[in-house]
């Protein structure tokens, strides 16, 4: 994040700023709540994998997960190095997640 070279105080601008931040807030707690579903269902996920024998990175899903995110910032004009960024973090420590669960 970049800083300003001016120098405010924080007082300024800060009731139109309020507004803002609670609903940025509100959508952190959306966003928080479904990484938590989608964290469950991994979990389930490596259930599955552990039953079946089957390897916790498949690169073949990564690179469908990755181009899905892609093809969604593109579809609506976000940048999509930043949903490509996002989404190879969630997809790492997803698989973190189902490599502990799968050497209980």
């Amino acid at each position: 994040m970049t800083k300003s070279n001016k120098t405010k105080s924080p007082e300024i601008g800060s009731e139109e700023l309020a507004p803002l931040r609670s609903e940025i807030d509100m959508l952190d707690d959306q966003i928080m709540a479904l990484l938590a579903k989608r964290l469950d269902c991994c979990h389930r996920v490596a259930e599955i994998k552990r039953q079946h024998d089957i390897p916790v990175v498949l690169e073949e899903r990564i690179a469908a997960v990755i181009e899905r995110a892609e093809t969604y910032a593109n579809a609506h004009s976000l940048d999509t190095d930043f949903y490509k960024t996002i989404y190879k973090r969630i997809i790492e420590a997803t698989c973190d997640v189902e490599i502990k669960r799968l050497s209980k």
